[in-house]
C-alpha cells in the first residue's frame, strides 16, 4: 500500500499542455463522383483522398478534409520516426449506413459479416478506412481514430501489438474546434477516461497480463462494459508510455514506433514483423528496461490517477 501511495503520487507527471492542431484551414480540390445513383464528392488534399456522399450542404463535408489533415499532424507528433508520406491515403465516409454496408459487402467479400457487425463505427482495411455519417462529432472522433490505422498500415513496415495500436488511436478521438479547425491535447480523452474510472470502480478491468495479448478481435463478442474496459485500458497505456511517470518511457515508446515502422522490432520476426502473443511482455521488458510486474504495478497506480483527473 506504501508503494502504491508513493507510485499514485508522481504517476501523472505534469499538467497537460495546450491544444494543437492546423494553424490555418488546408486547401482542399473538390471533383464529383457518384456512388451507385448517389451523387458524391472526392475531397482532395495533401494527404487524403476522401470519396463521401454526404452532402455538400451538411456541416461535416467541410469539417472532413480540415479533420483529416489535422489529425495527421497529430499521427507525425506521435511517431516522429514513420517515413513521410509519398501519395494521398484514401478514405470513403457515406452519408447512410446502407451505403456503406453496400460498400462494405463489395469489398469485403466473406469477411462483410465481421465487419457489419459494428454497430456504430468505422473500420481499417489495408490502405483506406471507411466510416459513415453518425453524427459530425462522432463521426469526426472516428474518423481520426481509424485514421491511425490507416497511417500505420501505410508508413509501418511492422505492426503494433493490437492493444497498443488501438491504445494509440485512442489518443485522436477527442478533439476541439477553434474557428472551425481540429486541435488536439493528446492527453485528454473523456469518455475513455469515464469508461477507464468504470472498470476501475466496478472491478472488472482487464488484467494487463491478458490485455497485452488481447486484440479487437477477441473481445467484439463481449458485453458493452467490457468491451469500453478494453479500450479504454488501451489508451490508458499508451497514456503510461507517453505522460506518466515524468514521461520516463516516452523515448521507449517512440523508438518502438521507429522500430515498428522500420520493420526491426526487438523480438518479432523479421520477415513478417508479426507478434506472437506469447512474447509481447517480453518485448515490453525489453523496450521499457523493467520487469513486467513493475510494468504492471506502475500501470495499476497510473490508471488509478488518470481516471480521477478533472
Amino acid at each position: 500500500m506504501v508503494l502504491l501511495a508513493t507510485l499514485i503520487g508522481c504517476a501523472t507527471g505534469g499538467k497537460p499542455r495546450d491544444p494543437t492542431g492546423l494553424s490555418k484551414r488546408v486547401p482542399v480540390m473538390i471533383e464529383p463522383w457518384k456512388y451507385g445513383s448517389t451523387v458524391g464528392s472526392i475531397l482532395t488534399t495533401a494527404h487524403y483522398r476522401i470519396f463521401t456522399t454526404v452532402s455538400p450542404d451538411d456541416s461535416l463535408f467541410d469539417a472532413l478534409p480540415q479533420l483529416m489533415e489535422g489529425a495527421y499532424t497529430q499521427y507525425r507528433v506521435v511517431a516522429p520516426g514513420a517515413p513521410p508520406t509519398d501519395r494521398p491515403m484514401v478514405c470513403y465516409i457515406f452519408g447512410q449506413r446502407s451505403e456503406w454496408v453496400d460498400y462494405t459487402r463489395r469489398r469485403t467479400g466473406p469477411m462483410a459479416k465481421i465487419y457489419l457487425q459494428i454497430a456504430y463505427g468505422a473500420y481499417a482495411l489495408g490502405d483506406e478506412f471507411v466510416a459513415y455519417d453518425i453524427g459530425d462529432y462522432r463521426t469526426l472522433s472516428t474518423a481520426a481514430h481509424e485514421g491511425w490505422h490507416q497511417f500505420a498500415s501505410r508508413h509501418f513496415r511492422g505492426r503494433l501489438p493490437a492493444f497498443l495500436e488501438e491504445g494509440t488511436a485512442t489518443l485522436f478521438e477527442d478533439m476541439d474546434k477553434l474557428q472551425s479547425l481540429p486541435q488536439w491535447n493528446l492527453q485528454a480523452n473523456a469518455s475513455r477516461q469515464h469508461a477507464l474510472w468504470l472498470s476501475i470502480e466496478q472491478r472488472y478491468a482487464f488484467p494487463l497480463s491478458e490485455l497485452v495479448t488481447y486484440n479487437a478481435g477477441d473481445i467484439i463478442h463481449r458485453p458493452g462494459d467490457r468491451i469500453d474496459a478494453f479500450y479504454s485500458q488501451n489508451w490508458a497505456f499508451v497514456r503510461y508510455l507517453r505522460d506518466g511517470y515524468d514521461r520516463k518511457y516516452r523515448p521507449a515508446y517512440e523508438r518502438l514506433l521507429t522500430d515498428v515502422a522500420n520493420g526491426n522490432v526487438w523480438g518479432t520476426s523479421p520477415t513478417t514483423g508479426g507478434w506472437d502473443r506469447s512474447r509481447v511482455r517480453s518485448i515490453l521488458e525489453h523496450y521499457l528496461g523493467v520487469p513486467f510486474d513493475q510494468i504492471d504495478q506502475e500501470f495499476l497506480a497510473f490508471c488509478k490517477q488518470i481516471a480521477r483527473e478533472d
